[in-house]
């Protein structure tokens, strides 16, 4: 299931932080186990959009707005993992 359009940002909660946090952990990056229980998006999930963001030449604000979302969409659907 790809994440929807919505901009998710720190303090948001709910299930499309979940998803998120189990994408960034399928391309390799770090979410604590207690954020992705509470499906909360906080600093360290910040930190990885932001070097997810970085990695993929986009502007690493941290936030998941419409071209993060879809560059995470594209990376899950081709597995493409974290270099």
């Amino acid at each position: 299931m790809p994440l929807s359009g919505l901009i998710l940002t720190r303090g948001m909660q709910g299930t499309n932080v979940k998803l998120l946090h189990v994408y960034l952990r399928q391309l390799a990056y770090s979410i604590p186990e207690k954020k992705v229980n509470n499906a909360l998006y906080g600093k360290d999930t910040a930190e990885a959009v932001a070097a997810f963001q970085s990695q993929r030449g986009l502007q690493p604000t941290g936030e998941v707005d419409t071209a993060a979302t879809k560059a995470i969409n594209i990376a899950i659907a081709t597995l493409e993992p974290r270099s």
